[in-house]
């Protein structure tokens, strides 16, 4: 527990790097960045990769398109959605 926090404030200090470099592959490569891409990229926990996320998203409202994505597959019937 302890020690898993520890390292989830030393990757927070790198925030700003991820964030800049978010900044080039969005506006400059045009790549679409999802939380499990962004937490595999940078070795980081998913929880803390949904917060960059949403704290570039709140620098850049107005600038950007945030677009949510739900899928699963539905009870009894089985199907995807």
């Amino acid at each position: 527990c302890c020690a898993a926090y520890v390292e989830c404030l030393d990757k927070m200090e790198d925030v700003g790097s991820v964030l800049s470099e978010m900044q080039n592959i969005v506006s400059q490569e045009l790549k679409p960045v999802t939380y499990k891409w962004l937490a595999r990229q940078y070795n980081i926990p998913a929880n803390l990769a949904k917060k960059i996320l949403y704290q570039f998203r709140e620098q850049h409202k107005g600038r950007i398109i945030t677009t949510f994505l739900v899928s699963g597959w539905t009870k009894g019937t089985s199907e995807h959605v």
